[in-house]
């Protein structure tokens, strides 16, 4: 075999590192929305998944409780923002973050612009970081589809 054959031989073997098919650019790559079964992270599947130790606490995307973040974000974060439909009636981009305490967010101009039935109850709502927090005015119910799965009476702060 010439060097030349070697060479093609070996790159015609390069596998995607998010799905495992041959290689290809990521944008046609079929992981690239994908949910990690082993830790719900997006983007690859569990078979190339390099966690090595993942909490059972992590809930599920199809667990009746899921966490979705509705705001402005940097575009590096429109690879793992969803579409969702709240009370059948707007479709908004959600950031999923199966990481989170259960726990949903809303920004208050969309609470008005779907006249939302807020009960008034203000908290502090702790980040990832002890020394950041943001407070909350109070919490409503509304339906949530995603991806055909209807997800009712979510709570949303």
């Amino acid at each position: 075999m010439t060097d030349n054959h070697l060479a093609a031989t070996a790159k015609s073997k390069q596998l995607c590192w998010f799905c495992g098919n041959i290689r290809h650019p990521r944008t046609k790559c079929p992981a690239r929305e994908a949910i990690c079964h082993k830790c719900k992270k997006i983007g690859y599947f569990e078979k190339l998944c390099r966690s090595s130790n993942v909490s059972a606490a992590i809930p599920k995307i199809d667990d009746d409780y899921f966490c979705a973040t509705i705001s402005a974000s940097a575009n590096s974060l429109f690879r793992v923002c969803h579409y969702i439909i709240i009370n059948d009636r707007y479709k908004a981009e959600a950031l999923i973050d199966s990481g989170s305490t259960n726990k949903s967010f809303i920004s208050n101009k969309l609470v008005t612009l779907l006249h939302l039935n807020i009960i008034y109850e203000q908290s502090v709502i702790g980040m990832a970081s002890a020394a950041l927090s943001a407070k909350s005015d109070g919490y409503c119910y509304v339906s949530i589809t995603l991806q055909n799965k209807i997800y009712n009476k979510v709570i949303i702060c």
